[in-house]
């Protein structure tokens, strides 16, 4: 039998489908909890953490169908108790496709806490005002994307036991690029385009590129500033009902061990012993804003798509 996540101690218990849990009680669950994002909770009673592959946390009570809302689901990769459940909503099949965004409420504590981020991390040189959100969006990758991300931050905390910090040293980190749809701005609907960065990176998650660009060699760029990442999206801007707007996207990065740079070098992955490498800002150095690389595709996924409004000064003049 496994042992608990968080206590180390004892067996973990059982889930409804009698397969192994994670955790030995619910007093580790909500322990658990108080580490993780809220956004990763169960979305029923938004206590304990999701059972693996569901959304659910596995407790008898939040398994109801969503449907009837009265009987158990018996399988953890679905909404619905049966077939007929299933079928009484038209549809169905868009609300089990994978990837998939899901416009997240206002009031909702990942809205707020993505808001707060968005609004602290803005850094203005000239007293410009923070671009104001008009929506974000919760991304949900396909699976396989899922459990390489989870297997690779499982792996990092295993060696480097990140025991102050969330599992892998997770972050969350800001990514700006094009988009040449209307996702998250008019509708939910992924392109096919190849030439929109936007919809592939929430499709197939991040590539390496094939050839060494950036300041840090052959990896995959982050910030932790929304207003660096404003700099690289001008190419998901588009007018819509009379107001320009852009995206950007909010990612899970397993930083890991990082090596501090202060200083422009290429590198094809961190030195030995390191996950990845974080551009350090300093008065004497060229860096002026925080870059985190990472040198592996499994280290990340998009997590959140974020519509904001133009900044004024950035607005084409037609």
């Amino acid at each position: 039998m496994p042992t608990c996540l968080y206590c180390g101690v004892n067996e973990s218990d059982k889930d409804p489908n009698r397969y192994d849990g994670e955790y030995c009680s619910d007093f580790c669950r909500v322990e658990i909890s108080k580490a993780k994002n809220k956004d990763s909770l169960c979305i029923q009673c938004k206590l304990f953490p999701r059972v693996n592959q569901s959304f659910f946390c596995g407790k008898m009570w939040c398994r109801n169908c969503m449907s009837c809302n009265r009987r158990t689901i018996l399988n953890s990769n679905t909404l619905w108790c049966g077939n007929t459940c299933r079928d009484s909503i038209p549809n169905w099949r868009n609300l089990i496709e994978l990837p998939r965004i899901v416009k997240l409420e206002t009031y909702s504590y990942p809205y707020k806490s993505i808001l707060k981020q968005w609004k602290e991390s803005w850094k203005s040189c000239d007293g410009e005002e923070i671009p104001k959100i008009k929506a974000i969006w919760e991304i949900i990758v396909a699976w396989k994307i899922l459990r390489r991300y989870e297997a690779y931050r499982n792996e990092v905390e295993r060696t480097g036991h990140f025991d102050a910090l969330i599992r892998g040293n997770e972050q969350r980190r800001f990514h700006g690029s094009s988009q040449a749809c209307l996702l998250g701005i008019a509708n939910s609907n992924l392109c096919d385009s190849t030439s929109c960065s936007t919809c592939q990176i929430i499709r197939h998650s991040y590539r390496l590129p094939s050839s060494s660009y950036g300041a840090f060699g052959c990896g995959i760029y982050f910030t932790a500033n929304s207003s660096k990442s404003n700099w690289h999206n001008r190419g998901s801007r588009h007018l819509y009902n009379g107001t320009w707007f852009r995206t950007v996207l909010l990612n899970l990065v397993v930083v890991g061990r990082w090596w501090n740079q202060l200083e422009f070098k290429r590198f094809v992955a961190p030195p030995r012993g390191y996950h990845s490498i974080i551009g350090e800002p300093s008065d004497e150095g060229r860096i002026k804003l925080d870059e985190l690389v990472v040198y592996t595709e499994a280290a990340c996924i998009p997590r959140y798509l974020i519509v904001y409004k133009e900044l004024e000064k950035e607005i084409p003049r037609l």
